[in-house]
């Protein structure tokens, strides 16, 4: 009996498990701890974010201990503390504008005291340069065609909106133009308004070189052009400038012809009929007719029909 006691092998299973599970449920509960720890530091993070963020906004005119108090109010509202508690908060606005704020946040394991380790601290940074700095914000805005309904109606009710929430800051303070904003039509062309037309800034004589685009003689206007056509006015559309000037903000001037806006004038196409494009040859009909094909001033000695079937007169 002894000697078969002494030889049994079973139940090798159950002992090694009992071995082994005092330090798995360890690891188990440091990984659960650790996850925490993680879900906490993402909160305060982004609430800290916020809290700088909010501490510089309109900050002209504020004391440190006024800024430091709306960063601390701030990050008060955003942060989800649950069992997490902040041991340190310091909120440091500088001469050129810069805020940093820093806070020790402390959270309680509650598998790891079994190894001694009570809580998990760790400390976060934020910092923003907003109060005294300058903006330029460029809007590129979508004006297709595919934009039309409520879709563009939409994009200018948010376009002005963010514009007036931009240009509010031009307000506080005495810096001049501490913020300008730029648009970017989503197309070659923009429409800046038919009462523009004898802006400064316009091409009204003709010297910019893209006056000369589908035409055989240089250097005429295109509002001559317009007033020539009976019943037909320029409606404030203009073309993008020839690079560089179409991807800077160059002031317009007569010195510098290519500076300056030039009216869209594209040649007469059919009066009926449609036309397909190479990329996924759909059906689109003619939309520009300036001129009756049978008739007007436009004669057979100086028609040419293009290579994609429009009218060049």
């Amino acid at each position: 009996m002894i000697r078969k006691f002494m030889g049994n092998r079973r139940g090798n299973v159950a002992m090694l498990f009992g071995l082994t599970a005092v330090p798995i449920m360890f690891v188990v509960g440091a990984g659960i701890d650790t996850a925490d720890v993680v879900a906490v530091k993402q909160r305060a993070q982004i609430a800290l974010d916020a809290a700088v963020l909010a501490a510089n906004t309109k900050s002209f005119g504020l004391t440190d201990e006024e800024v430091a108090s709306r960063a601390g109010s701030a990050f008060d509202a955003n942060f989800v503390a649950g069992s997490a508690t902040i041991a340190s908060f310091s909120a440091v606005p500088d001469w050129d504008g810069t805020v940093e704020i820093t806070t020790e946040v402390s959270v309680p394991a509650s598998f790891t005291p079994l190894l001694g380790i009570d809580d998990f601290t760790f400390q976060i940074t934020a910092e923003t340069r907003v109060g005294k700095a300058s903006f330029d914000v460029v809007m590129v805005l979508d004006n297709f065609s595919s934009m039309g309904g409520t879709k563009i109606s939409t994009l200018e009710t948010s376009a002005k909106d963010l514009t007036a929430t931009l240009l509010a800051a031009n307000s506080v303070g005495t810096m001049s133009d501490r913020v300008k904003v730029g648009i970017v039509p989503f197309t070659a062309f923009v429409n800046v308004g038919s009462e523009n037309a004898d802006a400064a800034w316009m091409d009204v004589n003709g010297l910019s070189p893209l006056n000369d685009n589908n035409m055989e003689t240089s250097g005429v206007s295109r509002f001559t052009l317009f007033n020539q056509i009976s019943g037909v006015s320029w409606q404030g559309c203009v073309e993008a400038r020839a690079y560089p000037y179409d991807v800077n903000n160059t002031a317009a001037s007569d010195e510098v012809p290519e500076t300056l806006f030039v009216p869209e004038f594209a040649p007469d196409e059919p009066d009926d009929g449609s036309y397909y494009t190479h990329d996924n040859w759909q059906s689109y009909r003619y939309s520009n007719n300036w001129i009756d094909d049978d008739g007007g001033t436009c004669t057979s000695s100086i028609e040419e029909v293009g290579e994609d079937g429009h009218d060049l007169k």
